[in-house]
């Protein structure tokens, strides 16, 4: 419904339509009162400077600065059917260099500001730290009364500045601009292009669309959805959902509360510090790194690289296609799926190890229990107190049970294709579950040596020097495979 305007608005509108020229010798004001109504500007080369304050008459106040130099500039002011248009018409030759133009808007006044080389400054009384609260509604029946709701903004700038502190719900589109916000509220939308953003205790969901832009976010309580197309997001110490997408940019998350959703291609993700209840990373030819975060975390990686250290929580990894992996000190179990010519490098886990190699190759040192699965695989397992399941197939691998906890490992078959090499802690015996030929493939040193059922043992129920118990491995051996084995210290 449209707000009906003042008539002697309406006669005022009909002249300055014609044009209000603003000399940069006048260094008087030009001034004019104005309905609450949504507002426009469509200027350039300009300071804006904009308090929102709740009951104040809204007004329209265009100053210069002495020294300016000539202007032939004009500021046409306009009713466009219940909107108040305000805009500045260059006449030709050359005009001031920066006038400024003062607003005062209700709250209940929209905004809309387009232009080019504008610096602009916004207060509203959203912000805490202003003295000029919004105007209170009505109480209800319950005793409460609520606050006015302040009506949005919309920006379309180039080659920009602009400051908001307080600012409510707003879409902002820039290209080459930059832009700082501070204690808002509210929905806010930001499209840049070649850009910086700069945000900081926001209360409401962001919704940021980045390309070769420079961003941060810090202390905003809400949700998040991004999409960068290059450049760089960091986000730190605020909560919420986060959801994005990044090709050739980087994304950092820092001492973030909530869940967090990323997929990117040939970009960086990296998160430290965070309570995360659930993480889903998705990359391409991406670098993705973790650390000190808490959570359930879940990551699929194609090339690219994964590291974490300190995670505390579940980790589920799928990677391939030449991908590298790092995990260090992590607290929980790990769950590893790590194919074609991909890597990793596993130490110091305090959890359960569950993991499938195929055409891959996995070095493994310091883990609670191992359940494994490999085929054409490069294995180095160690440091692993109990193995569940260990079924490796046309694999070369070296098996260090010397910390393993127990008095035997059954290694099932060596099969065809495979070479093994595994150590274990004297005093040892080896028995092979096959036929005597199948010695032949098999090198056993430090350790007792017989063949399934060929009598008793030589050395009897032997110890350790440190009372250790004798340890027992039995193994078969396939064709075309071979098993060797070294006991000592």
């Amino acid at each position: 419904m449209r707000r009906p305007l003042p008539p002697a608005f309406e006669l005022l509108c009909a002249a300055l339509s014609l044009a209000v020229a603003v000399s940069a010798s006048e260094t008087s004001p030009f001034e004019l009162a104005l309905p609450v109504v949504p507002v426009e500007l469509d200027l350039h080369d300009c300071r804006i400077e904009i308090d929102t304050i709740g009951g104040a008459e809204p007004r329209l106040r265009v100053r210069t600065s002495p020294g300016d130099g000539g202007d032939t500039s004009e500021f046409e002011v306009s009713d466009a059917g219940g909107l108040i248009r305000i805009a500045r018409i260059d006449t030709g030759g050359v005009a001031a260099k920066t006038p400024t133009v003062e607003l005062v808007l209700d709250p209940a006044q929209a905004l809309v500001i387009r232009g080019q080389g504008l610096s602009i400054s916004i207060r509203s009384p959203i912000s805490p730290s202003l003295e000029s609260p919004l105007p209170k509604a009505a109480a209800g029946d319950d005793g409460s009364a609520p606050q006015t709701k302040p009506a949005p903004y919309s920006f379309d700038l180039l080659d920009s500045e602009v400051y908001l502190v307080g600012t409510p719900a707003a879409t902002i589109t820039g290209t080459n601009t930059v832009i700082h916000g501070e204690d808002g509220e509210g929905d806010l939308t930001v499209v840049l292009e070649r850009g910086s953003l700069s945000l900081r205790r926001h209360e409401g969901r962001l919704h940021l669309k980045s390309s070769g832009s420079v961003c941060s976010v810090e202390d905003l309580n809400g949700t998040i959805d991004f999409a960068l197309d290059g450049g760089s997001l960091d986000l730190s110490d605020g909560s919420g959902a986060v959801q994005g997408n990044a090709r050739a940019g980087s994304m950092s998350l820092d001492r973030w509360t909530g869940t967090v959703r990323l997929t990117g291609e040939e970009a960086t993700f990296e998160i430290r510090d965070g309570s995360l209840s659930q993480v889903n990373l998705t990359g391409t030819s991406t670098r993705l790194a973790l650390e000190g975060c808490r959570g359930s975390i879940t990551a699929h990686l194609t090339g690219g690289t994964l590291t974490a250290e300190a995670l505390r929580g579940s980790l589920q990894a799928t990677v391939a296609q030449d991908a590298r992996v790092e995990v260090t000190h992590h607290e929980g179990p790990l769950t590893l799926a790590i194919r074609d010519n991909s890597s990793a490098e596993i130490s110091e886990i305090d959890g359960p190890v569950k993991t499938s190699v195929m055409q891959a190759e996995l070095r493994l040192a310091g883990a609670t229990t191992l359940e494994m699965t490999a085929s054409d695989a490069r294995l180095t397992v160690a440091r692993v107190r109990q193995i569940t399941k260990f079924d490796a197939g046309a694999s070369e691998y070296e098996l260090d049970l010397r910390d393993t906890e127990g008095r035997e490992f059954d290694l099932g078959v060596v099969h065809h294709g495979s070479a093994a090499t595994v150590l274990l802690a004297s005093p040892c015996r080896v028995q092979l579950r096959a036929s005597a030929a199948a010695s032949d493939r098999v090198d056993v040193t430090g350790c007792e040596f017989q063949m399934q059922y060929t009598g008793r043992w030589r050395g009897g129920d032997t110890r350790g020097i440190d009372g250790r118990p004798t340890f027992l491995l039995t193994a078969a051996v396939g064709e075309g495979s071979f098993l060797r084995v070294r006991g000592g210290p």
